[in-house]
């Protein structure tokens, strides 16, 4: 997983280029994310614009990049919902 350094420090990673931690920590904040937002779609997108980007209104910013995310969030829930 790719964690930020503020991301990394909030979920108690030391070494981000640790797998064990790195994993671990992405973890963490995914099931943070999961809690703060109840969206599935939201939840990826926050991971993937920074959860500041999606937690004041509860949907992350329009942007050309966000649009992207969305489809490709939209593809991977499909693909493993079934």
């Amino acid at each position: 997983m790719q964690l930020m350094p503020e991301t990394a420090r909030l979920r108690n990673v030391d070494n981000p280029f640790n797998p064990v931690q790195n994993i671990e920590g992405g973890v963490r904040h995914l099931k943070h994310l999961l809690a703060t937002f109840d969206d599935l779609k939201l939840v990826l997108a926050a991971y993937n614009a920074g959860e500041n980007a999606c937690a004041s209104t509860g949907a992350c910013r329009r942007t050309p990049r966000r649009r992207t995310t969305s489809r490709q969030s939209s593809r991977t829930t499909a693909a493993t919902a079934g």
